[in-house]
């Protein structure tokens, strides 16, 4: 997530996740503001009356994350905005390469690991849905019941934590390097999430409630693929999107 304002005559750049702080310069700015939503044309021909063409392509060129040159990406930053942005970004360019979102669970009931790639059933956002009764948005292979509070907080400025143990950590990353191997040994031929299902006492214990998904399942590691995990009104890669 990036934060951009201007003060005292600079244009400033917050990177939320890395806590990173530029000072950029004009081109750059407006650039910075438009590159989620936009292709590089479309900045281009919105940007070209203020500025050359070649700054704006040089500045474009400086933000530009080549997905297509890596054989893998993976993104274990647990954030889900984060993880919802990519998919979106690969999914509209067509980027053919394989992408694995790594995450825990808050207070150790679980850890997920899902594999997708463009081209077959299924995306990231298909793992979340609208909630009927106040349209917000949950993640629906979820071990803890939604619309819960699980955020804690410490003194201090950014302070706000998912809490999960260290080995929570270990096992998700564990999961992640073995479905890096199968996906390099031609052993998943369908978009997959594997989801570990950990033990619920320290969730209890801070008063929240597990879902419905972690009731029911019965084995300790389950995994979706396909079909199984596709939602047709999915609005990046759905049916009613003509994809």
């Amino acid at each position: 997530m990036v934060h951009q304002y201007k003060n005292n005559g600079y244009n400033i750049v917050l990177d939320v996740n890395s806590g990173a702080i530029h000072v950029v310069d004009d081109v750059t700015y407006d650039v910075i503001e438009l590159f989620e939503d936009n292709s590089a044309k479309e900045i281009i021909e919105k940007l070209v009356d203020r500025y050359p063409q070649t700054e704006i392509e040089e500045a474009i060129q400086e933000g530009e994350v080549e997905f297509e040159k890596y054989d893998v990406i993976i993104s274990a930053t647990g954030n889900h905005n984060i993880n919802r942005w990519i998919n979106k970004y690969i999914y509209e360019r067509k980027i053919g390469v394989p992408v694995i979102y790594a995450w825990n669970e808050a207070l150790g009931i679980g850890n997920h690991v899902a594999y997708f790639q463009y081209g077959n059933a299924g995306c990231y956002e298909c793992l979340f849905k609208r909630d009927e009764d106040n349209e917000e948005l949950y993640d629906r292979t979820s071990y803890c019941e939604h619309g819960q509070d699980v955020v804690q907080k410490v003194a201090g400025c950014g302070s706000a934590f998912i809490p999960y143990g260290s080995t929570v950590s270990i096992k998700t990353a564990a999961m992640c390097v073995d479905t890096v191997k199968k996906i390099f040994e031609g052993r998943y031929s369908d978009n997959t999430i594997i989801s570990a299902k950990g033990d619920d006492y320290h969730l209890k214990r801070a008063g929240l409630k597990v879902s419905t998904k972690y009731l029911n399942q019965k084995d300790c590691i389950v995994e979706y693929r396909g079909n199984l995990l596709a939602n047709p009104d999915c609005e990046i890669c759905g049916e009613k999107n003509g994809n």
